[in-house]
């Protein structure tokens, strides 16, 4: 059968009370893209009970990878190393998000519109597993073989603080598997833009763009903003990286406080 794919967000859970997130998690967006994309689920689902019409909602968790729109996370990071800009960074850098390959999601695309008996249903698309956004910027670091002035920023007060995808829906209804190691993965994204800003520094995708909350791609402040430059610049020492897999059914201590 061939369908329709929704894109939807791992925003619509908003802070989750276990981890990795299950489908049947409750649904507690914090920002407008998660009440946004959790209202286009629930027309996908009216207009499938009603009408028949063979579509599935896919959960995206924090996507990157070649060709990311100068706004999100991942673009902005491999910007201020390749131009030698300060990054501004919101929060402490210790809340952890799951970041999934654009060709594993795809792939998930490509199964789920010709997967048979998957109508109706609401499939998460991430990785299974998360990291630091410090990590994050460790990983570049080596990739790239410099350091980052990093500007730490704890003006966004509500953000959401640990995501991870369980993945286990997807891997029985479409034997998805993501194939694509973040440090891989990220090496791409940096070539990517490496060469961008490099061979055409004054196109329109090398100018600022405005800011977005890191509900789903990681955190940052845009480079001018009245908040970033209250801020203070730290040097990332060395720091863990912790990894939540899916065969954790509940969640450590210090993130079950955050979500109490």
């Amino acid at each position: 059968m061939v369908g329709s794919d929704a894109a939807s967000s791992a925003s619509v859970y908003g802070e989750a009370a276990r981890l990795p997130i299950h489908e049947d998690a409750p649904e507690r967006p914090h920002s407008p893209q998660g009440v946004s994309k959790l209202a286009a689920e629930s027309l996908c689902s009216l207009y499938y009970c009603r009408f028949g019409l063979p579509i599935v909602s896919l959960r995206y968790f924090s996507v990157y990878g070649p060709r990311q729109r100068p706004d999100m996370a991942f673009h902005r990071f491999c910007k201020a190393m390749v131009c030698h800009e300060p990054l501004s960074l919101y929060g402490d850098g210790y809340q952890t998000r799951d970041f999934t390959y654009v060709g594993d999601v795809v792939e998930a695309n490509i199964r789920a519109a010709m997967a048979n008996e998957v109508a109706g249903q609401v499939i998460n698309i991430g990785s299974g597993t998360s990291v630091t956004l410090r990590s994050v910027v460790e990983l570049l670091e080596e990739i790239s073989g410099s350091r980052l002035n990093v500007v730490v920023d704890d003006s966004q007060r509500d953000d959401v603080r640990h995501i991870c995808a369980d993945t286990q829906r997807a891997q029985q209804l479409l034997g998805y598997r993501p194939s694509m190691d973040l440090r891989d993965g990220l090496a791409h994204e940096f070539e990517f833009i490496r060469r961008l800003y490099e061979q055409w520094p004054n196109s329109t995708a090398t100018r600022g763009a405005v800011h977005q909350s890191s509900n789903d791609n990681g955190s940052m402040a845009p480079k001018e903003s009245t908040a970033a430059k209250k801020a203070t610049t730290v040097k990332l020492s060395a720091v863990p990286r912790p990894r939540t897999s899916q065969a954790d059914s509940h969640m450590p201590e210090p993130i079950a406080k955050t979500a109490q």
